[in-house]
C-alpha cells in the first residue's frame, strides 16, 4: 500500500519507505519465529534457517550482479529492435 500511495502521490518517498519498513519488519519477524520455533512453529531450528536464507540471499545477488537486471543495462537493446544480449 505505501508503494502504491507514493506512485500515486500521496506519500513522499521517506514517508513510504518507513511506513513499508515498520508493516515488513514486524511481519518478518513473526514469520522468522514461526519457521523457527517448536510448538505451533515449523522448528526448523535457527541455524538451518539462517543457512537458507543466506545462500538465497547470496544467489539473489550474485543474479543481480551477473544479469545486471537491477541496472536497466538489459533492456538497452530492445529500443534499437536489435535482440542482442548485453556484454556480449
Amino acid at each position: 500500500m505505501p508503494a502504491l500511495a507514493h506512485r500515486f502521490g500521496a506519500l513522499s518517498a521517506m514517508t513510504a519507505l518507513g511506513i513499508a519498513y515498520v508493516i515488513t519488519r514486524s511481519l518478518g519477524t513473526s514469520v522468522a519465529d514461526w519457521i523457527t520455533r517448536g510448538g505451533l512453529g515449523l522448528g526448523l531450528g535457527l541455524s538451518p534457517v539462517t543457512l537458507a536464507w543466506t545462500v538465497a540471499i547470496t544467489r539473489f545477488f550474485g543474479y543481480l550482479a551477473m544479469s545486471r537486471r537491477d541496472t536497466g543495462a538489459h533492456t538497452a537493446a530492445w529500443g534499437s529492435g536489435r535482440a542482442t544480449r548485453c556484454g556480449a
